[in-house]
């Protein structure tokens, strides 16, 4: 007859904070890894960006970045810099640095949250930039 072995099993502590509109575990989504090359490039163009960030995997990665970076712009958070020659492609540097977690666009709202401060800058509807 085989014997049962009895287990005195201790309940753990939750440890774990429920924190609303947050995800419990961060992304590393495609506007994520942009705003840290943002943060650490002295300028940059939407394709250095993407040659540094893109994995393949996304969908429209181009389309998403250049929109990011027109709010970004509108919201005088990037500054276009002058061209230098003709044929150079668009570039930008980072003119208010808003700390090291990125900045949710808000396009229906034409707002950027930044989750640095909880502030909420308001910006123009604009055009997408050609680059």
């Amino acid at each position: 007859m085989a014997r049962l072995a009895v287990i005195n099993i201790k309940p753990r502590p939750v440890t774990t904070v429920l924190v609303l509109n947050r995800p419990a575990k961060p992304t590393r989504n495609l506007r994520v890894r942009a705003w840290w090359c943002m943060r650490s490039m002295p300028s940059f163009s939407v394709d250095s960006l993407l040659q540094t960030i893109a994995t393949g995997s996304e969908h429209a990665a181009r389309n998403n970045l250049v929109r990011f970076i027109a709010a970004l712009e509108a919201a005088q958070v990037l500054e276009r810099l002058p061209a230098l020659r003709r044929a150079e492609p668009v570039r930008w540097t980072l003119s208010n640095d808003l700390g090291p977690l990125t900045p949710v666009v808000r396009r229906g709202l034409n707002q950027i949250s930044d989750p640095n401060t909880g502030a909420l800058i308001d910006y123009c509807n604009t055009e997408v930039p050609h680059v």
